[in-house]
């Protein structure tokens, strides 16, 4: 049996993969469980929505953040490699 997002198509499964998608789906998870109360407009739709704006937002600036570190950290472990096989002696 194919896995499930073969079967409903590629872009699903790319959802649930992709660490970026997934940081909107968990603080979506998370506005649904928790009901933050960034704004208080009497109209509880339009306060989810800023809600999820917000959070959606700092999340992705978070994981911007992260990901850059990451890509950095990657870079200097490459350059060290190659440094240090440039001056190994042989």
């Amino acid at each position: 049996m194919p896995p499930l997002p073969s079967q409903v198509g590629h872009m699903i499964g790319h959802l649930f993969q992709c660490f970026f998608c997934i940081s909107h789906w968990v603080v979506l998870l998370g506005i649904a469980i928790y009901r933050p109360a960034v704004t208080d407009s009497g109209f509880a739709l339009l306060d989810w929505i800023v809600a999820a704006f917000f959070s959606l937002t700092l999340s992705t600036l978070v994981s911007g953040l992260l990901f850059k570190v990451l890509l950095t950290s990657m870079a200097k472990k490459i350059r060290d490699k190659e440094l240090k096989d440039m001056f190994a002696p042989k």
